[in-house]
């Protein structure tokens, strides 16, 4: 068994080891909901983002819309990202898969209306089941941010699935995160994936809207930031408050000339209220 299948098959059984057990292990093992969507730069980074997480006290539930299942089956994905508990589409008529061993070998119909059978052996089970909700996880992760999915954020569309579940989480208080790559054409990254000629104008209005969805309360992270912004949230006594300063906070404190913003609990800053704080010499601190 390589290490991806070894990973799938683990979070198998701590799944098996929940059940019956929720109450008592949220405060422990907290869920963190990833929303996958496609694009072509920025994949491979969002799905070693995943596995990455693999070692955290967290538990991960995958939610990949058509696009991603377009590019991948199921069981390429539970094997890229060590997840086997995959929703799969973004309508109620879409089926949830989860891998079982006691099932290798059998041929399950693909989600989506895509082919009947899978390629080579399947250890991966589908059932009818509702989209994730706000009830269903602790944290949002989007690993891989396209420009369309950065503008719904953007422009708060609440017609589009995944931009409605980020708004929710934001009004009630969960953090949400982004690796921004995908979603900035000057990161080295496009250069690598072939896309190295983004106009100005064009990686300007990007950024613009990165610092707009920074603004709501959405970590923009880089890869080698995951651990950092999960763990001060997730690591927190269960109940604990969390306070996001803003771009606007920060504009308010210069305009009444503080130099020193001191918040009781913990303290998530988006990076464009960093930036502003140090132009404007403003010190942020958290208890």
């Amino acid at each position: 068994m390589d290490s991806r299948s070894s990973a799938v098959a683990d979070n198998a059984l701590l799944g098996l080891a929940y059940r019956g057990r929720e109450e008592e292990l949220n405060g422990r093992y907290p869920r963190l909901l990833v929303l996958l969507t496609g694009h072509f730069v920025g994949m491979e980074d969002g799905l070693a983002a995943i596995r990455s997480l693999g070692s955290a006290r967290v538990r991960r539930r995958i939610w990949a819309d058509e696009q991603v299942l377009r590019l991948f089956t199921v069981e390429q994905l539970a094997g890229q990202t060590g997840v086997d508990d995959i929703f799969a589409g973004t309508t109620t008529a879409s089926r949830c898969a989860y891998a079982d061993s006691t099932h290798a070998g059998r041929s399950s119909a693909r989600p989506g209306g895509l082919a009947d059978s899978v390629n080579g052996p399947s250890h991966i089970q589908y059932f009818p089941i509702r989209p994730p909700s706000l009830a269903d996880f602790d944290a949002l992760l989007f690993p891989v941010l396209s420009p369309g999915l950065l503008n719904r954020l953007a422009q708060v569309d609440t017609d589009d699935p995944f931009a409605a579940l980020a708004v929710q989480a934001l009004c009630a208080g969960k953090p949400v995160g982004a690796l921004a790559l995908g979603a900035d054409p000057a990161h080295y990254r496009w250069g690598e994936s072939g896309f190295p000629h983004a106009a100005p104008p064009l990686i300007a209005e990007l950024r613009r809207k990165l610092d707009a969805v920074a603004g709501y309360g959405i970590a923009v992270l880089e890869p080698d930031r995951m651990s950092s912004w999960l763990k001060p949230d997730m690591d927190a006594a269960p109940g604990g408050t969390c306070f996001v300063l803003t771009a606007d906070d920060i504009l308010t404190a210069a305009r009444l000339g503080r130099t020193r913003i001191t918040v009781p609990g913990r303290l998530v800053v988006t990076p464009l209220a960093a930036d502003l704080a140090r132009e404007h010499g403003i010190v942020v601190d958290g208890n």
